[in-house]
């Protein structure tokens, strides 16, 4: 049997967060394939879990006129039907797991999972969302871009909790979101990549992009999206070669049981040109 602790109250799972140290389990889609063990055994680990499902307030979804607050056991499925759902978001959730793994699986475990390939990460990146953690001390909100610091590493101390994910509303023109695995849901991306803009006039007023599984976080670089804001769309398509050599700089993939250097590299880059393609087509908004 693996030992574990089942609090109902934030209060409760804080005074055992203080006195021991657990392993919080929100949904466990990412967390049990870490401890796998052989088929009929127990998971392979000597932290005891801490189960967050019986804390209600964590399963809560609020919006106001800015922001969406995503409780940390709210599922994927749950955010999804939301209707206030960014359509990025969602589009990204559709596309991360299959329909049994949305009903179980969190955007809170995926992001304390921290892994280069975490199909939630692009979409969180480029809506700058932030992560609240919560202790016996109080609480605290980081930047997703801070909060994870590297593979498998995050800033929550060992006494915290992933309260909730605090996601700001942006208005957008258009986006594109694309995961690049083996299947179409139940796969670790190979590469992932995401963007959307907003052109207002025929005048490009926001451009984000970012890529995924190829580097240890995900890579966006907000001095080369400045430099294509206040550009018409159609411009775009003579920058071309100087946006695609600025982000093979920055992206370095690996090779891996999943794929290539190689792959990973023609890949991020091909995305980002159909990316810009579709910016350089807008007319008459």
């Amino acid at each position: 049997m693996v030992n574990h602790v089942m609090p109902k109250t934030l209060e409760e799972a804080y005074r055992f967060l203080k006195d021991a140290r657990y392993l919080p389990f929100a949904g466990g889609t990412d967390l049990m394939v870490q401890k796998r063990s052989w088929s009929e055994t127990l998971p392979k680990t000597d932290i005891p879990f801490l189960f967050l499902s019986g804390i209600r307030e964590l399963d809560d979804i609020h919006t106001d006129a800015t922001s969406m607050t995503i409780g940390a056991m709210a599922s994927l499925e749950k955010i999804l039907s939301h209707p206030e759902t960014s359509p990025l978001l969602k589009a990204l959730i559709q596309d991360m797991a299959s329909p049994g793994i949305r009903h179980q699986a969190t955007l809170a475990g995926n992001i304390e999972n921290a892994s280069p390939a975490g199909d939630s990460l692009v979409a969180l990146v480029l809506l700058d969302a932030t992560v609240v953690c919560g202790s016996l001390e109080g609480e605290r909100a980081i930047r997703i871009t801070d909060y994870i610091t590297g593979v498998r590493k995050t800033l929550r101390r060992s006494d915290e909790i992933i309260l909730r994910v605090i996601v700001p509303k942006m208005a957008m023109t258009g986006y594109m979101i694309r995961k690049v695995g083996t299947r179409k849901a139940d796969a670790i991306s190979k590469v992932s990549f995401g963007g959307f803009y907003r052109v207002e006039h025929q005048v490009i007023k926001a451009v984000r992009i970012a890529f995924g599984a190829v580097a240890p976080k995900v890579i966006r670089d907000k001095d080369i999206e400045s430099s294509l804001i206040g550009l018409r769309p159609e411009a775009i398509s003579a920058m071309m070669p100087s946006i695609r050599e600025k982000y093979r700089a920055l992206i370095r993939p690996i090779d891996d049981q999943r794929s290539t250097r190689t792959y990973r590299l023609n890949t991020a880059l091909s995305l980002l040109e159909a990316f810009c393609r579709q910016i350089s087509d807008v007319t008459e908004i």
